[in-house]
């Protein structure tokens, strides 16, 4: 059989069915008219062709059937990839959210500021700052001048702590810790705090009150103040109990007593005032003009010695 006779009767039922394209019709009918083979093949069936005209509808519902099934198929199978995928993230998301409570808590331990990662970046190492000053007021209080060759920044006060649990409790173990920030660092950047190189501040060596909001006051006696790093074993000593301190200068004790009320404790001003036997020579007042501590810091003087008091100084050119 020639390749053209094959091609015609296999059109032969799209041709009655009248499917076919007007090129394909009349390739057909020209076919017919010269091939006698291929014209008695057409003449034997086409008494048949209404039969086969009214199989080819059912083919035809049952090729849409088979579509209408595989596209069903294929939308099953799309949903139960999409299932697939949302589980899989599900899963994906729940060990991310893991690894973040993990290195959380793990930071948390290793880090100086809990719940401040960024000091881990931008936090001044204890190789780069040095302990200028450290005098003893009258008060007992030590009093410490901090310096840098390069620019740090004050976050936050260095306020008194405890390695005991609970800490509602009487201890002679509290201690201080201090940490700068670098002036050049993205976290101080952030937050728009000028870069100094030398700070001033006074530690009271003993707390009292109710720090923690547990309902009972309680006393905290400082062992020690240390420098801390980044991370907490990053430390350097800088005081501890027992050292032999140098007895403040009389200016220093002025200072102190600005910084005390600059610091909202107007009760250890009056304190370190008669210490240093000043009552009824200077009032505390007049100390506070001298020594530009005329406004006060937004502290809670509720309980002002667990933080550090930071001292400050008359600009340059402003001395009387």
């Amino acid at each position: 059989m020639k390749r053209e006779c094959a091609v015609v009767q296999d059109l032969l039922v799209l041709y009655e069915d009248d499917v076919l394209l007007p090129e394909s019709r009349r390739m057909v009918e020209e076919h017919i008219k010269v091939c006698a083979e291929c014209r008695k093949v057409y003449e034997k069936t086409s008494g048949r062709l209404p039969e086969i005209r009214g199989i080819v509808p059912g083919i035809r519902q049952g090729s849409e059937k088979a579509e209408k099934e595989q596209e069903d198929m294929a939308v099953k199978a799309i949903l139960k990839f999409k299932r697939k995928m949302t589980f899989d993230h599900m899963i994906i998301a729940a060990i991310i959210l893991i690894a973040v409570i993990l290195a959380e808590n793990l930071l948390a331990q290793l880090t100086t500021n809990e719940g401040n990662f960024g000091s881990v970046f931008s936090g001044m190492p204890p190789a780069d700052v040095e302990v200028k000053e450290t005098y003893r007021l009258k008060n007992g209080d030590i009093y410490m001048v901090f310096s840098s060759e390069k620019e740090f920044c004050i976050s936050e006060r260095p306020r008194m702590e405890t390695p005991m649990h609970p800490r509602g409790q009487d201890t002679d173990e509290a201690y201080f810790r201090v940490s700068f920030e670098k002036a050049d660092g993205w976290l101080a950047k952030l937050q728009d705090v000028a870069g100094v190189k030398e700070a001033a501040y006074i530690f009271p060596m003993s707390s009292e009150g109710d720090v923690w909001n547990l309902g009972d006051d309680y006393v905290w006696n400082c062992k020690e103040i240390s420098y801390f790093g980044a991370f907490k074993n990053d430390k350097k000593l800088l005081w501890t109990r027992g050292q032999e301190v140098k007895a403040a200068p009389d200016e220093i004790e002025k200072m102190a007593i600005a910084a005390y009320m600059r610091g909202g404790s107007l009760e250890k001003a009056e304190e370190s005032l008669k210490a240093n036997g000043l009552v009824g020579q200077e009032s505390i007042y007049e100390i506070c003009e001298e020594y530009a501590a005329s406004e006060f810091d937004s502290y809670d003087a509720s309980s002002p010695d667990y933080y550090a008091y930071k001292v400050y100084k008359k600009p340059a050119g402003t001395e009387k």
